[in-house]
This record gives C-alpha cells, sequence and structure tokens, in this order.
C-alpha cells in the first residue's frame, strides 16, 4: 500500500526577523529536526479558489503550459468561477449542452 505523498500548502507571513510560523497542525504533521523542504511563492489563492481546490501546483502548471503570468492565471480562474454562478450564462451552456447530445 502507497503511503500519502507528504506534502502541504498553507499560507503565512514571513515576519521582521526573517521567520516563516507554521501553524500548529501543520507543524505536528513533521517530525522535530526533520529535514524538508520549503517552496516560496509571492501571492496569495484566493479563499474562493482554494474552496474549489485550486493549489499553487495547479497555478504553476497552468502558467507554464499557457506561458502566463500567475496573476493572470489567477484572474482566469476567478473569472471561470464567477460565470459558472451567473444563472442566464450558466442556463446557456446547459442548453447548448442539451442540444449536443
Amino acid at each position: 500500500m502507497e503511503k500519502p505523498y507528504p506534502s502541504v500548502e498553507f499560507e503565512t507571513e514571513i515576519t521582521k526577523g526573517g521567520v516563516i510560523v507554521l501553524p500548529r497542525q501543520i507543524a505536528a504533521q513533521f517530525e522535530l529536526a526533520q529535514h524538508i523542504t520549503v517552496r516560496l511563492t509571492m501571492g496569495r489563492v484566493s479563499q474562493s479558489l482554494r474552496k474549489r481546490n485550486v493549489t499553487e501546483n495547479e497555478v504553476e502548471s497552468i502558467a507554464t503550459m499557457q506561458l502566463e503570468q500567475r496573476d493572470q492565471v489567477l484572474r482566469f480562474l476567478n473569472a471561470e468561477g464567477g460565470l459558472a454562478k451567473k444563472a442566464p450564462f450558466y442556463k446557456r451552456v446547459l442548453e447548448r449542452k442539451k442540444q449536443k447530445l
């Protein structure tokens, strides 16, 4: 049986002293004095995208594939969610899907 990949993504700030604080529940997942790899990315993924399970890895993957800047990818993903919530737009999409079937 495979073990889950031991990786977690979270947002935090760097203090004036250059310290990165790990939330307790995340720190508890790792052994003390264990070597880890840290990856830093400027900015943050919005709560609305987090609720849709968008991760920084996905944003990077899309940016690389589309040759776009990170902020452009985030704007696109936010707009995509906005369109899906608009009732008239959503109804037209459903109608077109039914017509194609």
